[in-house]
């Protein structure tokens, strides 16, 4: 954590001061990690065609192809993460236009992002949930929840305050970034996950990086949501 801290303090000074040039840093920091594992899965299928030109293919070659192969599928599994959604009844637009109406608005006064599910749940809670249809590859769905002993509970304009901060979470290019940067961080987990479940013999590929990687990522991470949360208090 005081690790995490003393990272953390410089950036957000950099932030402050140079907020286009410190997105831009963040940016390629994220896009370094994209670097890494595509150049893996390249050095991987890279050693699959060499064999391929030096050894007949039969039993003796799919068992030694199988390794960089069970690699490469690893790695790209772990790009397509796959998040659950949230529980709750759904609500359509029909059963409660004022509603729908009322989030169109917030969402527009905002520069929200689109809400393409509203959902009711039991929880005295309000959430929005991003899930990406293609993994790191986005094509977000976002998921509204609501929940009924909250919307009983609050008047109309309370009710609109805690609607705009869910929405500001993911308004602008804070919240986008925001989440950009979690999958991100999200797949590199899931990959160390799977290699020290799966593939213990392959962790000298991720781990030295990693080690050196993960700390700026999660500080980035970090800091990016308490950005998106000033953003999103000052509105």
């Amino acid at each position: 954590m005081d690790n995490l801290g003393s990272l953390i303090g410089p950036l957000e000074s950099f932030a402050a001061a140079r907020p286009g040039l410190y997105r831009l840093r963040v940016g390629l920091l994220a896009a370094l990690g994209y670097v890494y594992l595509l150049l893996i899965v390249l050095i991987l299928l890279a050693l699959v065609a060499v064999t391929l030109s030096f050894v007949r293919f039969n039993w003796l070659a799919i068992k030694i192809l199988w390794i960089p192969l069970a690699l490469v599928g690893l790695v790209l599994r772990s790009l397509w993460i796959t998040i659950p959604e949230p529980d709750g009844a759904r609500l359509t637009q029909k059963q409660a236009p004022a509603l729908f109406d009322l989030i169109s608005e917030v969402r527009e006064a905002l520069d929200g992002p689109k809400i393409h599910h509203v959902l009711i749940s039991d929880e005295y809670n309000a959430s929005i949930v991003q899930i990406p249809q293609f993994g790191m590859f986005g094509w977000l769905r976002n998921y509204l929840v609501i929940g009924l002993p909250l919307l009983r509970a609050l008047s109309p304009a309370e009710f609109r305050s805690v609607l705009a901060h869910e929405v500001g979470h993911l308004s602008g290019k804070h919240g986008r970034f925001t989440g950009w940067i979690y999958r991100l961080r999200r797949s590199w987990i899931e990959i160390l996950t799977r290699v020290q479940q799966e593939r213990h013999y392959a962790s000298f590929l991720f781990e030295p990086f990693i080690k050196w990687y993960a700390p700026y990522l999660n500080a980035c991470a970090k800091l990016s949501t308490i950005l998106s949360f000033r953003s999103t208090c000052w509105q």
